[in-house]
Formats: C-alpha cells, sequence, structure tokens
C-alpha cells in the first residue's frame, strides 16, 4: 500500500474474542437451546431430558432403599438390643451390626450405588453446563462486536446512488478496493470530501453547509470537549494543516482526520451494538440475563472485570478493556440495572431443603440405627442444612441459568421421588398381601446363607484332608 493512502485508510474494526470449546455434552446444550431459540426453555428442555436418562437409576434406587428399609426395621429389635448391649464399645458394635446385616440380607451399597453414579453426572454436567454458560455469553458479546464492526457498512460508497452520502472504500492489504455485496469490516479508505458532504447532510440544515476544513475544525472542537487534547498534542488546526502548495494536506492532518472519523462512527456503531442486544438479549422470566447470577449485586450488563471473570476460559487480557468499553457505550443504564432479585437462589436452597426432608423421612430406620451413638442420625440432620446451603452457593455463584438447571432438576427429583416412592409402597404392599414379600425380602439373606455353608463346606473339606495326610 502507498504511503499517501496508508495514512487515509480507516483501520476500523474491533476484534472479537476466540470461542471457547464444548466438550460433547456442551454441544448437545448448544443444540437444544439454539434449536428451541428460548435459552431459559432450552435449559428446561436439557435437563428433563437428562432427568429422563437417569431415571431408571433413581427407581433402582428408589425399590432398593425401599428394601433396605423394610429390612431395617425388621431387624430393628435386635439393632436397639445390640445398641444397648454395646454402648461403650463402637467398634464391637460394627462388628457385630455387620453380622446382622450379611445374615440378613441387608446392603446399603445396592441402593447408593445408583446415587454414586447420580452424583457423578451431575458433576460431569456441572462441568459442561459451567463450560458452555461461557461460551454461549462470550458468544452474546462477540454478536455485539460484529454489531458495532458492521455498522460501517452503511457509509460504504454505493456508485449507483449518489444520495447515499457514503464515504469510504473497502480496501485489502495492498489498497486494491474490494468488490462485491459481502464486505466485513476491515480497512477502509476514507474520502474526506464526500465525508464532509456526509456531515453537512446529517448534521447541517439547507443552507447551513460548511466546508471541508470547517468540518473538520468543528469535528476536533467535539472530540476536544468529550475526550480532552490528543495523547500527541495536536491542536485543532493540525486536522487541516497543508504542505506548501496550500492544498494537499499534510501526512499528520490525515492521521488526524481518519481518527476524528473514526471517533464520528464510534456512536452510531455503539447505537448499533444497543440495538442488536434489547432485541436478542438472554432475559427469562425476571431475570435480564442467564448468563449472570439472578442476584440483585450483578449487573446486566457488566463491568469489563466481571465480564472477564465471567468468560475465565476465553483468556482475555486486560488490554481488551477499551475495546470492550467501545461496544458496551450506549449500554449503560444495562450496566446499572440489576440482573434479579434472588428468587432462583430462594427457590434453588427451599426445594433443595424439601427435598432433604422428604428423603430423610424416608430413610428413618437407617439413619436411626446405623450407628450405636446416632452419628448416622446426627449427620444426616448436618446435611439437611449444608446441602441447601450449597446448592444456595452453586446458584449465587454460577449463572441464572444454571440456577434454572438446579431448580428443573430439584422440581423433577421431587415429583419423580414422590411418584415412586408411591409406587414402591403399593408394590410391596402387594407382595406383603400375597405371602411374597418374605421370600423377597430373604432372598438376599438366603444367598448369602447358601454362600456361608458352601464356604463352611470347603473349609471343613479342606481340613479333612489335611488330617488324612496327617
Amino acid at each position: 500500500m502507498n504511503n499517501l493512502l496508508a495514512q487515509n485508510v480507516l483501520g476500523y474494526s474491533i476484534s472479537t474474542v476466540p470461542s471457547i470449546p464444548l466438550n460433547w455434552i456442551g454441544q448437545l446444550i448448544r443444540i437444544l437451546v439454539e434449536g428451541i431459540g428460548i435459552v431459559g426453555v432450552g435449559i428446561i428442555v436439557f435437563t428433563l431430558i437428562l432427568k429422563c436418562i437417569v431415571l431408571p437409576l433413581d427407581i433402582y434406587s428408589r425399590v432398593a432403599g425401599k428394601k433396605q428399609s423394610l429390612i431395617m426395621e425388621r431387624m430393628r429389635p435386635q439393632m436397639e438390643k445390640l445398641q444397648q448391649q454395646y454402648a461403650n464399645d463402637k467398634s464391637m458394635y460394627n462388628q457385630k451390626v455387620v453380622e446382622l446385616q450379611k445374615k440378613s440380607g441387608y446392603s446399603m451399597l445396592s441402593s447408593c450405588l445408583p446415587i454414586i453414579v447420580s452424583i457423578v453426572i451431575f458433576i460431569i454436567v456441572l462441568q459442561a453446563f459451567s463450560a458452555y454458560s461461557q461460551y454461549a455469553n462470550l458468544e452474546s458479546y462477540n454478536d455485539l462486536v460484529n454489531a458495532y464492526n458492521g455498522v460501517v457498512n452503511s457509509y460504504i460508497i454505493d456508485e449507483d446512488n449518489p444520495q447515499s452520502y457514503g464515504f469510504l472504500i473497502p480496501v485489502d492489504e495492498d489498497g486494491n478496493p474490494i468488490e462485491g455485496d459481502d464486505i466485513k469490516p476491515a480497512d477502509f479508505e476514507v474520502k474526506f470530501d464526500k465525508f464532509a458532504a456526509h456531515y453537512n447532510h446529517e448534521k447541517k440544515q439547507a443552507g447551513e453547509e460548511i466546508s471541508e476544513d470547517e468540518v473538520f475544525t468543528e469535528l476536533a472542537q467535539d472530540y476536544k470537549q468529550h475526550r480532552g487534547e490528543y495523547e500527541s498534542a495536536f491542536d485543532i488546526s493540525a486536522a487541516n494543516s497543508k504542505q506548501a502548495d496550500g492544498v494537499t494536506l499534510t501526512d499528520t492532518a490525515r492521521a488526524i482526520r481518519v481518527s476524528l472519523i473514526n471517533y464520528y462512527l464510534e456512536e452510531p456503531a455503539a447505537q448499533a451494538a444497543r440495538e442488536y442486544y434489547m432485541e436478542n438479549n438472554n432475559s427469562f422470566l425476571w431475570v435480564r440475563n442467564l448468563w449472570y447470577p439472578d442476584s440483585s449485586f450483578t449487573k446486566e450488563m457488566p463491568t469489563f472485570e466481571n465480564f472477564k471473570r465471567a468468560v475465565s476460559n476465553a483468556h482475555i487480557g486486560d488490554d481488551y478493556a477499551t475495546s470492550y468499553e467501545k461496544v458496551t457505550a450506549a449500554l449503560g443504564d444495562r450496566k446499572s440495572a440489576v440482573n434479579g432479585y434472588f428468587i432462583f437462589i430462594i427457590l434453588s436452597i427451599g426445594l433443595m431443603l424439601v427435598q432433604q426432608i422428604i428423603s430423610m423421612r424416608a430413610n428413618k430406620a437407617m439413619n436411626d440405627l446405623s450407628t450405636v451413638d446416632g452419628t448416622a442420625a446426627r449427620t444426616n440432620k448436618m446435611m439437611l442444612i449444608l446441602m441447601p446451603i450449597i446448592y444456595g452457593v452453586f446458584a449465587f455463584m454460577y449463572s441464572a441459568a444454571f440456577s434454572l438447571y438446579m431448580i428443573t432438576s430439584t422440581l423433577f427429583g421431587l415429583a419423580t421421588m414422590l411418584t415412586i416412592n408411591k409406587l414402591v409402597d403399593v408394590w410391596f404392599k402387594k407382595k406383603e398381601a400375597s405371602g411374597e414379600l418374605d421370600a423377597y425380602l430373604n432372598r438376599k439373606a438366603n444367598k448369602n446363607a447358601k454362600k456361608a455353608n458352601r464356604n463352611a463346606g470347603r473349609a471343613q473339606r479342606s481340613a479333612d484332608a489335611k488330617n488324612k495326610r496327617r
């Protein structure tokens, strides 16, 4: 690119931030959310699909838990006797309990294993959802950048429409004009005379037009009023300085004019980003931006520092702060608007508390009798408080989108828990009425007894063989 043209080139473009990679779960969430079109509804649908997939594990866990609870109730008299007998000897109590449980066919693992699998799935989904939240948040911002950059296309010179008042010509890195309908923001050669015509058309009434030099003088005054002096201490007159012939602009004047035009474009570009945001924001119910917590402490449009933390996987540097502020310059009211009112956080805590209470009641016998000194019961009471607090912390730290996932998951879990528990109770009562309950509950005990007899027989045969050799 020749030197003269280089000083007439406006390097107009704010860089987008590179996207965050997603694993297959994150991609599934993305496909669902983008396919449905409403972020909140997409998250709810994803949660329901995931819960339906793990529902067989939940059903198995409920049936196994009910069976173990009935076995524990049958062992209650013996367990209470052991508690009294070994009140001061925890080690012996635990040993006797293990023997009794094995003899009675009690197995905690059968009901706990599906729960462990569900916890592992929750952790995996948490990681994938966190990554997707960052991905979607970043993509939403990049869409604002594209809207900001795209406004420059309206100022490209249209040779077929003299009344378009364009003043930019897209050029490649060699200074050659770029032709075509789909022009991406890049470098643009500026026609100062056409910019002056545009400025008069936009800012002046008919008959009040001013000269090209006066246009840049006025624009420089406006810049100085709003931004202060130039970093290089250029004065206003430098925007119109001429070479010795009195006509050709100096290199300094060209550089200042390009900077002034860039300043002139910032306002409509920021407004374009605002319009895009208002039409495509990620609100749901009362939450203004689902990618941030449902909290009055959080703003709908975050500061750069909060944005950088929210998309930490993108590793954005501090030097990007100026670009972020330019893109979001017209969203000042969104930067002061609260993002929510803690409703998702309260719901997360309340629903988990209800789920814990119901679960504790269903496992009362196991909680009362599994330890000699009632440690298990106290531990479960502590979990009754701790689990809702943990969910509340998750809801406060992570996005409202993740809170919505937890609330939907807990509601589905409560509904299925009550339904399954009711159906399981009916099923066990039918077995009891038909006389099949004892055989069903003793199946494991009988199996253990047969195994013990086989082992005893092997041991006896081995001992007899040793005695014969002697």
